[in-house]
């Protein structure tokens, strides 16, 4: 966001409108404890009181599922990741006023007291809370008014000033997304704003162009089958939606070597029978050697599984494909699993929330040296976005991508099929004609006499 927009600028008003549930306080919470490390931010909770707030906050910079402390369910390490969180929170300089009755004047008088010592950022959560002055007149009217003097304060206090708004349910009715006439209670909002910017969650498969192919190709088979039994008179012509052919990306062995060797910078877990490092080991290699998604491995328990047979089962609810499924063990994934055997009930416990999962094997992989000590995981990120360091670094998902690509000319289609359990064989059969194309291909290329050696 600070991307696109080049950052909140003093003087400015700022709307940022979302449905219900989307997620506008969290994103402003951000904003505001990143800005208070800077100087005072005020921040108006016409919706939250301050414990509230403060400890969304505190678990956004622990890391820390709030749900978890809402619900009393927190480990050991949650507990020092949020008195860490609170320790640096509490250096900030942010102000929260969680009246729920205020007013733009009120708004205002507060900001100006701030102000005297360098107020950073006037956060407003949110527009369509804020009390009038006036309740005889219309509700267009009093929000206008309330818009008009929120962009009268930052220009007064010469500070930006996040106004958050409510848009109306006609959104779910129209096709394209949110636009300036979908904010609730006011057309004035948009004239008094410098910008507004829309928070949408996007729907599943929304702007993916390969399950948006993979669903006309089902259509087109349903609708093939009702013609043949004579419930469609012709068969309409489906255009079919073109999948951009880009290179696959997978954990490379060389690269996989030395991510192995790089466990022994991770943090995470911490138990008492073995170390993070064998942990992050056997996870790393039950992924690599099973073509597993991420989530199936961690939802694995003990009961699941068959050291002795070699075997595990994944069951329906726990992956993509919907179906329980026995997955055979190499030899090696056993070897591994056998150092995490506790008395826990998972065979991969992680205690912490899942986003950390991914911060700490983004620290192993920037951990992972070459032959010669420098970082060996530096990958090239071609898509248009502004990049960050985890741009350069492998997911999860490349480790299922690995096992397919090495794999695609040393098993048969229906046992890589079988193992990756994909939802269309098509899937299978890309990886399979991908690997068979490269396979050996430059050493069939023609070569000129002159050019040839020995």
């Amino acid at each position: 966001m600070s991307w696109s927009l080049g950052g909140l600028f003093a003087g400015e008003l700022f709307v940022l409108a979302a449905r219900p549930g989307v997620g506008k306080t969290s994103l402003a919470c951000q904003f505001a404890h990143h800005a208070a490390h800077r100087g005072p931010v005020y921040f108006s909770s016409l919706e939250m009181s301050a414990a509230e707030l403060a400890t969304r906050i505190a678990c956004g910079i622990g890391w820390v599922s709030n749900h978890a402390v809402r619900t009393g369910r927190v480990s050991n390490d949650d507990c020092h990741e949020l008195a860490r969180a609170v320790n640096e929170f509490g250096a900030t300089q942010l102000w929260i006023h969680d009246r729920a009755s205020l007013t733009a004047p009120d708004i205002r008088r507060a900001a100006r007291r701030l102000a005297k010592n360098g107020l950073r950022l006037v956060v407003v959560d949110y527009l369509q809370r804020v009390c009038p002055t006036d309740w005889r007149l219309p509700r267009h009217e009093q929000v206008a008014e309330i818009s008009d003097a929120l962009k009268g304060l930052a220009r007064e206090l010469n500070v930006p000033v996040l106004c958050l708004a409510q848009l109306n349910r006609e959104i779910d009715k129209t096709p394209g997304g949110p636009k300036l006439c979908h904010l609730k209670d006011s057309g004035s909002i948009e004239q008094d704003a410098d910008v507004v910017a829309f928070l949408i969650r996007e729907t599943e498969g929304s702007a993916d162009t390969e399950n948006t192919a993979a669903e006309l190709r089902h259509l087109r088979a349903v609708l093939r089958v009702a013609n043949e039994w004579g419930y469609l008179p012709k068969m309409p012509r489906i255009r079919m939606v073109k999948e951009p052919q880009k290179l696959v990306r997978y954990v490379t062995p060389e690269h996989f070597a030395a991510i192995y060797a790089a466990c022994d910078a991770a943090q995470r877990p911490q138990s008492k029978v073995y170390s993070a490092a064998d942990w992050w080991r056997a996870f790393l290699v039950y992924l690599y050697m099973t073509g597993c998604r991420v989530n199936e491995p961690l939802a694995l328990r003990w009961d699941d599984v068959s050291l002795d047979k070699a075997t595990a089962v994944t069951w329906h609810e726990d992956n993509k494909g919907k179906r329980d499924e026995v997955v055979p063990l190499h030899p090696v994934v056993v070897e591994h699993l056998r150092k995490l055997v506790d008395f826990g009930p998972m065979v991969f416990p992680w205690p912490h929330h899942e986003r950390t999962l991914y911060v700490e094997f983004a620290r192993i992989q920037r951990a992972a040296k070459d032959e010669k000590g420098e970082r060996i995981v530096d990958l090239l990120c071609r898509e248009k976005h502004e990049h960050t360091d985890s741009c350069h670094l492998y997911g999860f998902h490349d480790f299922r991508r690995a096992f397919a690509t090495q794999n695609a000319l040393r098993l048969t289609e229906n046992a890589l099929q079988a193992l990756m359990r994909h939802k269309s064989y098509l899937t299978t059969k890309r990886y399979i004609n991908m690997a068979r194309q490269l396979d050996g291909a430059v050493e069939q290329l023609h070569v000129p006499e002159f050019l040839k050696t020995g």
